[in-house]
């Protein structure tokens, strides 16, 4: 939990950083520069999933990817690995035999089952066992 509580505040610092950053520069790249950092180009991102080649799962990312209009700098979106800025460079649109239905089924699916385990490792932290194994074999 201390350390979802961490990421979260250093993602909004990041944020802020990042918001700074783009008032003064609406180009990509003049703004990676300034942050000390550079444009990696992402593609194929699906809406299907929220695993992004070269990113990993970032659930927010995603979101604000497909959230975002074509050609448009975005805000800063903290994320689970980072603070990430981008532009869309274009959109495809989905098949026409696309199954939406079962494409929201198997997401919730997804996020019931990390709902269900994170309160889990929370407990871990908080109970504070003490392995003393080591003492007795």
């Amino acid at each position: 939990m201390e350390a979802r509580i961490r990421r979260e505040k250093k993602g909004e610092l990041l944020a802020a950083k990042w918001k700074g950053i783009l008032q003064r520069h609406k180009n990509l790249e003049a703004a990676a520069v300034q942050a000390g950092t550079m444009v990696q180009p992402l593609l194929g991102a699906s809406f299907m999933g929220s695993f992004i080649n070269g990113v990993g799962q970032e659930p927010k990312l995603s979101g604000a990817l497909f959230a975002t209009k074509a050609r448009t700098l975005s805000k800063p979106v903290p994320g689970e690995r980072g603070v990430y800025v981008f532009v869309v460079d274009s959109l495809s649109t989905l098949p026409k035999d696309y199954d939406l239905k079962s494409a929201k089924a198997s997401m919730e699916g997804q996020y019931r089952g990390r709902a269900g385990n994170e309160p889990f490792g929370a407990k871990r932290e908080l109970a504070k066992i003490k392995d003393d194994r080591h003492l007795f074999y």
